[in-house]
């Protein structure tokens, strides 16, 4: 039966006279993502289950983790590279993140060098140093309870099902004089490289 056909007779079925107040008939919907426009058709769904769009990673089955090299040289001396090939540019040298709010709520992020020091919070911790753990992890309640407070400091207008606006990203000035200064080395093919000292 046609999802179409199958709800206007669950509708019948529900608005008959024939079926006793205590034999209420509950259809439960769980397409992930399409709630809206199926309570915008006046489906007859009395709540919405967890579905699989909703459980699993639907869009992007695998999460591809991948290594950009941003330094090279020796310790003391590290000079930043980045890749100027279509399609997998890089940001060149160490980064920080710093998040913004204004009024309670996140306004924006700013990426930036590792040592910069902009008014922000800072959002990147060391996790590993030398292959070993120096994070204490926190427990799944704490988890939990972390995602609940970051949630309710973003903006409605990032958290809508339909049409959400994009959370802006911007890097700091720094870092585009930085990504300029380079791009025009490599292009150019000249051999100098800058450094981070500079404004």
């Amino acid at each position: 039966m046609k999802g179409s056909m199958f709800y206007r007779v669950i509708l019948s079925l529900k608005e008959s006279e024939d079926v006793q107040s205590d034999q209420r008939i509950r259809l439960k919907g769980k397409n992930a993502g399409k709630e809206i426009e199926l309570l915008q058709k006046r489906a007859p769904i009395d709540g919405f289950g967890v579905g699989t769009k909703l459980v699993t990673s639907y869009d992007v089955p695998a999460i591809e983790g991948v290594y950009k090299l941003v330094e090279v040289g020796p310790k003391e001396n590290m000079r930043p590279v980045m890749k100027l090939s279509k399609g997998k540019v890089t940001l060149p040298g160490r980064k920080q993140v710093w998040r913004y709010e204004r009024k309670d709520k996140y306004v924006m992020d700013v990426v930036g060098l590792h040592d910069e020091e902009l008014d922000g919070q800072k959002m990147l911790e060391r996790i590993i140093k030398n292959g070993k753990l120096v994070y204490d992890l926190p427990s799944l309640k704490e988890i939990k309870e972390k995602v609940i407070y970051e949630l309710e400091k973003l903006p409605l207008r990032y958290k809508k099902l339909i049409n959400p606006s994009t959370y802006p990203v911007k890097k700091s000035r720094r870092l585009t004089n930085l990504v300029l200064r380079l791009k025009r080395a490599l292009i150019n093919k000249s051999k100098i490289i800058p450094n981070y000292n500079f404004v």
